[in-house]
């Protein structure tokens, strides 16, 4: 990497943080220092190193590429990608600061959920793009996780048709209108940082530099529910992206300025939303139950986004056409 040294051994790592989807994170302190300098995130698994490897890969781009000097200051600073003892490692600076789950305690919490949503708005808004990818590539992802839930989870026949219905309008359905974005693809508050006013966003390892827009505003939503309401997931569906729920009025604001700034077609939410569903049913086996039942709701008309385009605007205050 320009400019950076490697640590020359890994010989004094210390301090295992925890061990986390088949990774485990160190950090490297400095000999006669008590202050970590880098962290350290190793696996021996294949999954686990490429995943590794995908998020080198990202922050190297983002911070060292020009076009993203703007935002490289929210970016933890790649080291290197090595192997030690059979396993790939990782290192990065590390990063200093206070985990967004970790500050509930603190009666201005909202702060903070507007601080991390105006990041991702200002993120998406400067690296968004027009897609120059394949035509079909969502309608093909869509299909490909369709297939591997149903192999894996009981769908009631009404999700079925619902995720068929999906499927018959994103076939129809011109990818070339959708401004893509660098997609975090994990934008959870286990993610975010603060540090007095500056904010930092880790764990890149989902990310994709071409990423569908929306998916990290409604995935950061919903499990801000399930952390801060300590709600199941479908629980925090219904209380994040209800009319009637307990949290819609923090969500709307968030809402109404990431469709004012990334210009998506309000009928392609539903179907974003049920993709990012299905990824993360596959991924996180724990929460998979959860994610289906939020499906089940989408299916069954208990979200915002089974209005109408004029009531979802005017749901969410935007100026229906």
């Amino acid at each position: 990497m320009p400019g950076i040294a490697k640590p020359a051994s890994f010989a004094n790592l210390l301090h295992c943080r925890r061990n986390a989807g088949g990774k485990i994170y160190f950090f490297l302190i400095p000999s006669g220092s008590s202050h970590p300098l880098f962290l350290v995130k190793a696996s021996c698994f294949s999954s686990g190193r490429s995943y590794l490897k995908n998020e080198y890969e990202n922050l190297a781009l983002l911070y060292f590429t020009e076009k993203f000097n703007a935002l490289k200051s929210s970016i933890p600073m790649p080291v290197c990608l090595d192997t030690y003892n059979g396993s790939t490692m990782l290192v990065a600076r590390f990063v200093e600061g206070n985990r967004f789950r970790d500050l509930f305690k603190l009666f201005f919490i909202k702060k903070y959920f507007y601080k991390a949503a105006d990041w991702l708005i200002n993120f998406h808004t400067k690296t968004s793009q027009v897609q120059h990818g394949e035509k079909d590539a969502l309608k093909d992802e869509f299909i490909s996780l369709k297939e591997k839930i149903a192999l894996q989870f009981k769908l009631e026949a009404k999700t079925e048709h619902f995720l068929n219905e999906l499927t018959d309008f994103l076939s129809n359905y011109n990818i070339l209108n959708m401004p893509m974005v660098f997609a975090h693809n994990d934008f959870t508050l286990d993610n975010i940082f603060f540090a007095k006013e500056q904010i930092y966003v880790t764990d890149w390892e989902y990310a994709q530099p071409t990423g569908l827009p929306f998916v990290d505003l409604f995935h950061f939503c919903l499990f801000y529910g399930v952390w801060h309401g300590r709600f199941t997931a479908d629980e925090s569906l219904l209380e994040m992206y209800s009319c009637k729920g307990k949290y819609f009025s923090l969500v709307k604001p968030a809402l109404k300025k990431y469709l004012e700034s990334i210009l998506i077609e309000v009928d392609t939410l539903m179907p974003l939303a049920a993709l990012q569903l299905m990824r993360w049913a596959l991924v996180t086996r724990m929460r998979g139950h959860e994610m289906i039942n939020c499906i089940n709701l989408l299916a069954n008309g208990k979200t915002i986004f089974s209005l109408t385009m004029r009531e979802f605007k005017e749901s969410i205050g935007l100026t229906a056409a």
